[in-house]
């Protein structure tokens, strides 16, 4: 509920206009409700913006994938979880309204 009213007090408009979600609209949002996909600066600070081109094939996949058994079960559980809840969701809103895909 909170991410829909953030994206409709103007986040729609600013995503369709290719922005990204470090835009200072959702800002707020991501550092009430951390998230592993959007990583804010601390506040003032002077890091360089990340450039994964830059990267090599070793460091890319560090970055990005767990590197344990336990964080890949962690992230497969995640990732799982968030899905069947995503699926959940457009379910109950296609029976709401109805629609037809």
């Amino acid at each position: 509920m909170r991410w829909q009213e953030k994206v409709e007090s103007g986040g729609a408009a600013l995503l369709q206009n290719r922005e990204h979600l470090g835009h200072p609209h959702f800002q707020d949002f991501f550092k009430a409700h951390p998230s592993e996909f959007v990583q804010l600066r601390p506040s003032g600070s002077s890091a360089p913006a990340f450039k994964p081109e830059q990267m090599s094939r070793h460091e890319c996949f560090v970055t990005f994938n767990p590197d344990t058994e336990e964080l890949y079960e962690h992230s497969v559980q995640n990732w799982a979880a968030a899905y069947l809840e995503t699926s959940a969701a457009v379910a109950k809103e296609l029976r709401e309204k109805k629609t037809v895909l």
